[in-house]
């Protein structure tokens, strides 16, 4: 960001680097039980992998407070593709979109704008897809970005500040579906790109922690936080273009965020934060039914993705008193492991073969650079 940017661009820059000190701080007391170099190996092109606990870990970008936010996709042939926001105290900050090709990371900027929610997508083609909020001292939009024959297009969605929580996904006919919570107006948006226009409604309201997942139909379904009420809700719609609402759990001590994927029978599985506790629920006998993942996780969960493997086998990834932490449903219940320390930013797929993929900021304080780091596992479900 350049110096003449405005009160508003300082402002951004002091909360995020405010905040990465803040949780770097709740890092630092992770490393007396946590050393994530374990080991080490030298690609061919001369780039270090970190191994912890059978997870291969990858430096993709350095700077401070970089990869904050991440959003990961992989494409036909299950190499990873991500986007994420630049440093914020650096001048070309900007919306970055990452490849790696070989064993290689290559970048390059999206769009100058700085960018802090952030959801990428690839198409049925494998064309990349960024869903951002685009910011400098002017304007504040949310954005989306398509990189069309070489080059990034870019159009405005809108033109207010107070999008928050941005998901997105393309059904099987290559249409684009996406949902936001607009913070400032409390309303929980859809969208859906027709092919010629975005169509845009109202879903809800006071909708926190949103996350979408699309059925084999293309059939929305969305999980999000009722503030009002306290709940955590599951909202879908069929083909009668009603939406439905189902509550699926009442919170001891609400939080703002979830995570929803759907199974080959259309069924919804949801994770959630009730206060320090990390809970799932699914639906048996079409009654929602919860557990308890985890506990004990502290502050600071910007994001809880959660996968469906091959065999129909879950897993979800979260921090766990700064320690990055992924989960999963064994025949003897959930079973976790560390993978490194994280803070925030953390994005997480599946390929075919049940290899498990993350990106996630990494906190180099005090020593050392922050990072946006990549890290995989081969197998990495517990039988």
């Amino acid at each position: 960001m350049k110096d003449g940017h405005g009160q508003k661009d300082g402002v951004i820059i002091f909360k995020i680097v405010a905040l990465t000190i803040a949780l770097s701080l709740v890092v630092l007391g992770s490393y007396a039980a946590l050393r994530p170099r374990q080991g080490n190996s030298m690609s061919e092109s001369g780039q270090e992998s970190n191994i912890y606990n059978g997870w291969t870990i990858e430096t993709v970008s350095t700077g401070q407070g970089v990869g904050f936010w991440s959003s990961l996709d992989l494409d036909s042939e299950e190499s990873p593709h991500l986007s994420f926001m630049g440093s914020p105290t650096d001048d070309t900050s900007s919306m970055i979109y990452g490849v790696r090709t070989g064993q290689d990371w290559q970048t390059r900027p999206v769009d100058t704008k700085s960018g802090d929610w952030n959801a990428f997508s690839l198409d049925n083609d494998d064309v990349p897809h960024v869903l951002y909020n685009g910011q400098d001292s002017d304007s504040v939009a949310l954005r989306f970005s398509s990189l069309e024959n070489g080059e990034w297009e870019t159009v405005s969605l809108t033109e207010t500040t107070g999008q928050r929580y941005l998901s997105m996904d393309f059904d099987g006919l290559g249409r684009l579906h996406a949902t936001y919570y607009h913070q400032n107006d409390m309303e929980l948006i859809y969208l859906r790109w027709d092919g010629e226009t975005w169509l845009s409604e109202r879903v809800g309201s006071c909708g926190l922690g949103v996350s979408l997942a699309l059925d084999e139909y293309g059939h929305p379904h969305i999980a999000y936080v009722d503030c009002i009420e306290e709940t955590v809700v599951h909202a879908f719609r069929s083909n009668k273009s009603v939406w439905v609402y189902e509550t699926v759990d009442y919170l001891d001590e609400p939080s703002s965020r979830t995570s929803i994927v759907i199974d080959d029978k259309t069924a919804a599985h949801i994770f959630y934060l009730d206060g320090d506790r990390l809970k799932y629920s699914n639906k048996i006998g079409g009654v929602w039914e919860s557990e308890e993942v985890d506990q004990g996780l502290g502050p600071f969960q910007f994001r809880i993705p959660c996968i469906l493997g091959p065999d129909g086998r879950l897993g979800v990834a979260y921090l766990r008193g700064g320690v990055l932490t992924f989960a999963s449903l064994g025949i003897n219940g959930w079973t976790s492991e560390a993978i490194d320390t994280g803070v925030g930013g953390i994005s997480l797929a599946i390929d075919s073969e049940g290899r498990c993929h993350i990106s996630y900021h990494h906190s180099g304080f005090p020593s050392e650079a922050d990072s946006l780091r990549y890290a995989w596992k081969d197998m990495a479900w517990n039988k």
